[in-house]
């Protein structure tokens, strides 16, 4: 490409990477420091874009199944490729077998799978923005890989300095930046389905955006769990302690409590618990 040639077309040249530059830019920000939020947008509205055109312009009784299936699959793949709150709002849709389909139901059981964890460094960095402090300041222990990671935190086993073991729940770094939009765009795909499809979705949606923020806020967790302890006090039930001096609205501490899952039948009848007792049969 001679010089001459890019004098002569200066302008439209200019123009070609501002028009290549400025979307590319964009989409770096919103990876970058955005957390993704409107990429997330864009694909949860996609997602219902796609579902809308489905449901009515290929809607066929005798199949309606194999609609389902494909709904379900689209909604399933946003959540799991959005993750965070998308997580915990599929979880959702799972437990809404008395107005749903069948097919959401066994569709999105797959998401009470571990979810993906974040990085040590992520980590480390939440300490340093809420305690000042890194993990390996505070414990004389601490395992870099979780234990456990769920759709807005994970759980690092540690021990304090004293040498008590503990559970450090850590909410994930881009919860903060994404519960905003997710939970905007919530309310207005739920809206959306409702009016589209006549569904009684609505009427919940702010007691779930109330609850999902609560959700994030783990020093209201921690105040659940002693008033939890304090009520139901007995040789029943027993309430990890916790640690208040560690712990913020992103980080919880408590006491480290072996025990096996609920539904994990054979462990328990090892154990010799008495299922019938608690219902859990």
């Amino acid at each position: 490409m001679s010089s001459s040639w890019l004098l002569s077309n200066k302008k439209k040249v200019i123009s070609a990477v501002i028009g290549l530059g400025l979307p590319a830019g964009f989409l770096a920000w919103d990876y970058t420091l955005n957390e993704e939020s409107f990429s997330r947008n864009f694909r949860s509205l996609k997602a219902a874009a796609g579902i809308l055109i489905d449901y009515k312009l290929f809607y066929d009784p005798e199949n309606i199944h194999i609609l389902h299936e494909k709904a379900a699959a689209r909604i399933l793949y946003c959540c799991q490729r959005n993750g965070g709150l998308y997580i915990k709002l599929g979880q959702g849709i799972a437990a809404m077998n008395h107005v749903l389909p069948p097919q959401y139901n066994r569709t999105f059981s797959v998401l009470y799978d571990k979810a993906p964890s974040v990085t040590y460094d992520r980590v480390e960095k939440i300490f340093m923005e809420d305690l000042g402090r890194s993990p390996d300041e505070i414990f004389s222990e601490f395992d870099h890989e979780p234990i456990a990671s769920a759709s807005i935190a994970q759980v690092h086993k540690a021990r304090l300095k004293d040498g008590t073991t503990v559970a450090v729940k850590v909410q994930k770094p881009q919860i903060r930046v994404q519960i905003s939009w997710d939970l905007f765009m919530y309310k207005v795909l739920t809206y959306l389905f409702e009016k589209s499809f006549d569904l009684p979705l609505y009427w919940s949606v702010e007691y779930t955006s109330d609850q999902l923020r609560k959700e994030t806020d783990f020093l209201i967790e921690g105040k659940n769990a002693e008033r939890a302890a304090a009520n139901f006090h007995s040789d029943d039930l027993y309430v990890p302690k916790v640690f208040w001096q560690h712990s913020t609205s992103r980080i919880l501490i408590t006491e480290w409590i072996d025990g096996v899952k609920i539904d994990n039948r054979a462990e328990l009848d090892r154990m010799e618990f008495h299922r019938r007792r608690y219902s859990l049969q």
